[in-house]
């Protein structure tokens, strides 16, 4: 199946996901979407980033709120030697004024962050002393460390003990959530996990 087939196919999967979630979808970006990742790591790993298959749903909160959940595939292009390598996760995202976030990261601890560990080299990292399970298995960065304890709460940690090792960032009013490409029937269960990620985070304003 050539390219074009195959990206054919997954738009057409996720087009009927959406409609089974109710939720809006459009195959491009749009309205500028990409541009709202500009502070999130991921949108500094390599080149031509892109953003498709967008399904969205609007969340009135009444007083002029409303959460804007999405769920989509962001593209990019990275270098390893002589080569250029597509990468694309499946995003879910969340723009919402109940968050009010700290600037943080939340990825799995690697082979190379041990290492720099082992060297000293903690830059910008924020402990969690007492969850020493959780500092063994991920690496939270941000600048304001009591602001990032805070937001990340013990249910938070938790859920991400028992879970596939996700990657969340945050700031301000924006929330990411992520792991790797998902296939369209995984969506379900991915938005359902969006959302208790976006609950378990908005609770640190209460």
């Amino acid at each position: 199946m050539s390219w074009f087939s195959r990206a054919k196919k997954r738009r057409i999967a996720m087009e009927t996901e959406a409609r089974a979630l109710k939720m809006s979808f459009t195959p491009k970006d749009e309205y500028g979407v990409k541009a709202l990742f500009r502070d999130f790591r991921v949108a500094k790993r390599g080149h031509s980033h892109r953003v498709r298959n967008m399904l969205q749903k609007n969340e009135e909160k009444g007083l002029g709120q409303v959460n804007d959940f999405r769920l989509l595939d962001y593209h990019y292009v990275i270098q390893a030697g002589n080569s250029a390598v597509p990468v694309m996760h499946t995003l879910f995202f969340v723009q919402s004024k109940q968050l009010e976030l700290p600037a943080f990261s939340i990825q799995p601890r690697s082979f190379m962050h041990k290492v720099g560990q082992f060297l000293g080299f903690r830059k910008n990292q924020i402990p969690f002393p007492d969850f020493p399970e959780f500092e063994k298995r991920y690496v939270v960065k941000g600048q304001d460390e009591a602001l990032i304890q805070r937001a990340i709460s013990p249910g938070l940690i938790e859920f991400l003990l028992h879970e596939t090792p996700w990657y969340i960032e945050g700031v301000g009013y924006y929330l990411i959530f992520y792991y790797k490409k998902l296939e369209p029937e995984e969506l379900r269960g991915f938005y359902e996990r969006g959302l208790e990620v976006f609950r378990l985070l908005k609770q640190h304003k209460t």
